[in-house]
């Protein structure tokens, strides 16, 4: 949508072995999915081997410091949704790879980051709250009792969110993007 509604030049950092492999990643999802670019659009993305977990992402300090200069916003989407593995297993993905999301949103100059979270971090909490309902502004905290109790996903997500949160506080632009279950598109996948 981005590539289509804007003239802006998308980066993308795709765990692979280099650029070259990373491209043919994006084009296999981009054919699965029926997701059809023209040249102008397919020209206005760049790929990066990297992985978010790694200090600058695992790229050499001039690049990093390069895209740090280049990017004004960060959409950030990437993560592990695993409803078996433990907190211990899921923070690594979601929440050390936001910090180093948060690191990259501050290095240089300020870039807004749209965050992209779950309904997830309600968990049960209605359980200990009493709500019947809940709204994107109510505080996440008061589900904590629910979320120590739910599955690693859920409680690293929740986690992501009080860090992206505390660094709104501090001057990050920020917006969160609560999904309910991210799946294909009905016809063309």
């Amino acid at each position: 949508e981005l590539l289509a509604t804007t003239s802006a030049i998308v980066h993308c950092l795709v765990r692979a072995e280099d650029a070259a492999a990373g491209r043919a990643r994006i084009d296999e999802k981009l054919r699965a999915y029926d997701v059809n670019l023209g040249p102008d659009e397919r020209s206005r993305i760049r790929v990066w081997a990297g992985d978010i977990t790694q200090a600058r992402f695992g790229l050499d300090e001039r690049r990093y410091a390069a895209l740090a200069d280049e990017i004004d916003i960060v959409y950030h989407s990437a993560g592990a949704v695993n409803f078996i593995q433990p907190y211990s297993f899921m923070k690594k993905i979601n929440v050390d790879g936001l910090t180093q999301i948060l690191a990259f949103a501050g290095c240089r100059r300020t870039k807004a980051l749209i965050l992209l979270s779950t309904i997830s971090v309600y968990s049960w909490g209605h359980r200990f709250t009493g709500k019947a309902m809940m709204t994107e502004a109510d505080d996440i905290d008061q589900n904590l009792p629910a979320v120590l109790e739910d599955i690693g996903y859920t409680r690293s997500k929740w986690v992501m969110e009080k860090m992206a949160d505390l660094a709104a506080q501090h001057g990050l632009p920020l917006m969160t993007f609560r999904l309910g279950y991210a799946t294909f598109h009905g016809e063309t996948g």
